[in-house]
């Protein structure tokens, strides 16, 4: 530990969503949590489990015992992995939380993460330094069409402050502000390349993959929306065009075919009439889905918890003046 700061002065909290076995994520834990207590004297680790695994702990009561202010959230068996990284989000009650993976932890440093995003107030999100094999037109249409900064680059593992979680959290598009960066926003990003393996990189689970391309898209609804809007009002000026075009043709041509002129107008008003309806449609429900907010209630079944912070300290925050007896006993006589 030479030449690395004992910190003191916050606190960290760690979460992490169940991805394989209970028993290779505890032992993960274990060793995280060892790391950690190296760097930081307050910390907690928070680690969701889904509910049907709920009876797979109590074979694992020994290893959860060793494991520095460990607290597993029992979730719903519902909800999906990106979905329980904002629960876990919401649980932590650390100055600092990071969000990382159990593939990623053996090649990034969660500590000097933290440390960071303490010192520098920035919100901090991991990208693999070299590109993996992947559909890069998808990923940039994907950019165009929702309002934030898509890469396959981009990894699971973040490090945010309270105060920027906070506002996050009470956003309805926390499940994706929790993994990419948006266009526009307050808040300071930074990224931070790491060096992870090629052979690694295709390990996602598809259903994953599918689930955030969901959310994304899910989330962006508004824009999207409001882009077909747009499109809509175009069309309806497409087809006023039209309907002056053919009072022009009516009034300026001799030899029209019987019946053009009527086809016409009726097209351009027909189009025109479902244009704006769609379009006003498209605002109409933009404006519900930004007004609308999820709820958390009764996602999270159950906790387990091995924290306590108060037996690592003996420190005293009043001092305490030493009274000589002969003074004790004169005020007693008194």
């Amino acid at each position: 530990m030479t030449g690395i700061m004992y910190r003191e002065d916050f606190l960290v909290s760690i979460g992490l969503v169940q991805e394989g076995s209970i028993a290779e994520d505890l032992k993960k834990l274990e060793a995280l949590s060892k790391q950690i207590a190296d760097r930081f004297r307050y910390s907690e680790i928070i680690y969701a489990v889904s509910e049907r695994f709920h009876s797979s702990l109590s074979a694992q009561a020994s290893t959860i015992s060793r494991i520095r202010n460990l607290r597993i959230i029992i979730v719903s068996n519902d909800i999906s992995f990106y979905r329980r990284r904002v629960l876990v989000a919401s649980e932590a009650i650390g100055d600092v939380i990071v969000l990382s993976s159990f593939r990623e932890l053996d090649h990034i440093s969660v500590a000097d993460i933290a440390e960071e995003v303490f010192e520098t107030g920035d919100i901090i999100l991991t990208r693999r330094s070299r590109r993996r094999i992947a559909m890069p037109v998808f990923h940039a249409i994907l950019s165009a069409v929702s309002k934030y900064r898509v890469s396959s680059r981009d990894m699971r593992t973040i490090g945010i402050a309270r105060t920027a979680l906070g506002k996050i959290l009470d956003a309805p598009t926390a499940t994706v502000d929790l993994v990419f960066e948006p266009k526009q926003g307050n808040e300071n990003y930074k990224r931070q390349k790491i060096d992870y393996p090629t052979s690694l990189q295709s390990r996602s689970n598809m259903a994953d993959r599918f689930e955030l391309v969901s959310e994304l898209v899910t989330n962006s609804a508004p824009r999207i929306l409001r882009g077909f809007a747009i499109f809509s009002t175009i069309v309806v000026f497409l087809a006023v065009a039209y309907a002056i075009y053919a009072c022009a043709v009516l009034f300026m041509v001799e030899n029209i075919q019987d019946g053009w002129f009527s086809t016409a107008i009726v097209q351009s008003g027909s189009v025109a009439f479902i244009a704006l309806a769609l379009g006003l449609l498209c605002l109409g429900l933009a404006g519900i889905y930004d007004r609308l907010r999820g709820s958390d209630d009764g996602l999270i079944r159950d906790e387990i918890s091995n924290t306590s912070f108060f037996d690592q300290t003996t420190d005293l925050n009043v001092e305490v003046e030493h009274i000589s007896p002969s003074i004790a006993d004169k005020s007693a006589q008194q």
